[in-house]
């Protein structure tokens, strides 16, 4: 849900996260992927993805969009202060699964 919500509201979600934290803790985020798309899995579920964003209406569009040209998660994670420790791309790498650490 990262990608429907604002920017700042994002980073604030996962800075939290990495705030509360015990010591070897985990967390485990899927999102949206900007890793790259594999033909043809991908980049169909990605249109058939834009077409909700779109319906879900013009703001969660917009903060989708802008989600996926900021970086996605990796951006997020980045300045936020945490590590991706591993990931998996899922549905063609339109998704991904991925474990952050502090």
């Amino acid at each position: 849900m990262l990608h429907s919500i604002s920017r700042p509201d994002a980073l604030a979600l996962v800075c939290e996260a990495g705030r509360t934290l015990a010591p070897g803790g985990r967390v485990l985020v899927t999102d949206f992927s900007t890793d790259g798309l594999r033909f043809p899995r991908g980049w169909t579920t990605r249109a058939f993805a834009a077409v909700a964003e779109i319906l879900a209406g013009p703001r969660h569009a917009g903060n989708a969009l802008a989600y996926l040209r900021h970086g996605g998660l990796r951006s997020l994670v980045e300045e936020a202060g945490l590590t991706v420790s591993a990931q998996r791309p899922s549905a063609g790498g339109n998704i991904t699964l991925a474990v952050l650490t502090a």
